[in-house]
């Protein structure tokens, strides 16, 4: 993609030549009969930190002679925190760029000329989940209860012992879980689709759907829920979708008929 001029430039820089290219005669910006224009996108220097030091000052009524102190504003609960701004781009580097603590640690030093430890980047990064802790508790729900949902899992080390992520998620809609490693969403209902994991087979009110990523594993992999001869049947016809065009796929020209 060809990146467009911007008609409004933040900066101008002009250039003219000190002297005719012909008789060597000097030349002035008043000569100037036309230019040519190339421009260069780059970011500004880092700003420093910004300190905002709150004072809270207290009133002596000429009335009564009470004295009231003004409040902090809220959020303002510490005698030195990090701001909003700052602690926005700590959690998006953190969980949304997935930056080890110790590189984006680095990375605000570096850049913005702040020292974070890594107890701080955690709980900047813990303070927000419990601000999203209902909205999650949403998309569960909301996951759950979708016509067509999948499903996966797997393991991970948190702090030096073995843990299961548990993710489920539809077209719009992604859900994060660590838990054992047998435990289901609970409520299900619809589809759901998976890699033929056991323990999905214990869902009871739900249809199954196998993962095309895993249908030629059937053709390997031994298996209980299935006979060995729908278990053929199904694997030759998944190769057969994931091999098809897109178009054959997306207008439901490929199908596994016959398998139901």
């Amino acid at each position: 993609m060809t990146r467009q001029p911007s008609p409004m430039p933040d900066v101008v820089v002009d250039h003219y030549p000190p002297a005719c290219s012909d008789c060597g005669e000097a030349l002035s910006p008043a000569t100037a009969s036309g230019h040519a224009a190339r421009q260069v996108i780059d970011l500004p220097p880092p700003p420093p930190p910004v300190v905002t030091e709150h004072r809270a000052h207290a009133c002596q009524c000429p009335a009564c002679g009470t004295t009231t102190r003004a409040a902090f504003p809220e959020g303002v609960n510490a005698p030195v925190q990090y701001g909003p701004r700052l602690a926005a781009i700590v959690v998006y580097l953190r969980n949304s760029q997935h930056l080890p603590e110790k590189r984006l640690a680095a990375l605000m030093a570096l850049l913005f000329a702040v020292r974070l430890s890594g107890a701080t980047i955690a709980h900047l990064s813990h303070t927000c989940a419990q601000r999203f802790s209902g909205f999650a508790d949403a998309v569960q729900v909301l996951i759950a209860a979708a016509a067509v949902k999948h499903l996966d899992e797997t393991g991970f080390r948190i702090a030096g012992k073995t843990q299961w992520l548990h993710i489920a998620c539809t077209r719009l809609m992604t859900c994060y879980r660590i838990a054992a490693r047998g435990s289901m969403l609970e409520g299900l209902a619809g589809i759901v689709v998976h890699d033929h994991w056991k323990p999905y087979y214990t869902l009871s009110g739900v249809l199954h759907a196998l993962c095309n990523a895993h249908y030629a594993d059937l053709r390997i992999m031994p298996t209980e829920a299935w006979e060995p001869a729908p278990a053929a049947a199904i694997a030759a016809a998944g190769v057969g979708i994931i091999r098809a065009p897109r178009g054959r796929r997306s207008t439901g020209q490929v199908g596994c008929n016959g398998l139901a």
